[in-house]
């Protein structure tokens, strides 16, 4: 079975399809007859069939008109059944590979919206610590400058008070 399918390649069907018809055949199990022969019987007693076990032939009583057309009315909601439930399963053999590849693409899609995010994330950092350094060279010059500034008045203020003194 190839690594990246879920279902197998037409040479790997083929091969398994010959192994199965190139095996023994598989037995029912002997009680299997007579559970359907009961089950057939009940079946029968519901509907008015009489089932003869020999041969498993059945033999249906003469039925009033009424019941005939009503069978032929479940036989037809039967069908219709049946035929609804193929063209699902039809739909669904067509649609489930189309759904698969979809579900690839979005996941390559999300593969490439992370490794996006993640080169925004890493430029984003990278403009973080060089506004941090830029930050604090800003402080430490700020710092120089008020140190100054404060030395500079209090010259200034020793300067003027002395002048007033004299």
């Amino acid at each position: 079975m190839q690594e990246n399918k879920d279902y197998l390649s037409d040479q790997e069907l083929e091969k398994m399809m010959a192994e199965i018809e190139s095996g023994p055949l598989l037995q029912a199990p002997d009680y299997l007859e007579k559970m359907i022969l009961q089950r057939a019987e009940r079946i029968a007693v519901r509907s008015s069939v009489e089932i003869v076990p020999i041969r498993h032939a059945i033999r249906a009583k003469k039925q009033p008109a009424s019941k005939k057309t009503s069978r032929q009315g479940q036989l037809l909601v039967y069908s219709l059944k049946i035929v609804a439930a193929a063209a699902a399963a039809i739909a669904l053999v067509i649609m489930v590979p189309g759904m698969q590849r979809k579900t690839e693409d979005s996941y390559q899609q999300q593969e490439e919206f992370m490794a996006e995010l993640q080169k925004e994330q890493a430029e984003q950092e990278e403009t973080w610590k060089k506004n941090q350094e830029r930050i604090s060279v800003t402080r430490n010059l700020n710092e120089k400058t008020s140190d100054f500034c404060s030395k500079l008045f209090e010259k200034t203020n020793e300067l003027l008070f002395r002048r007033e003194e004299k």
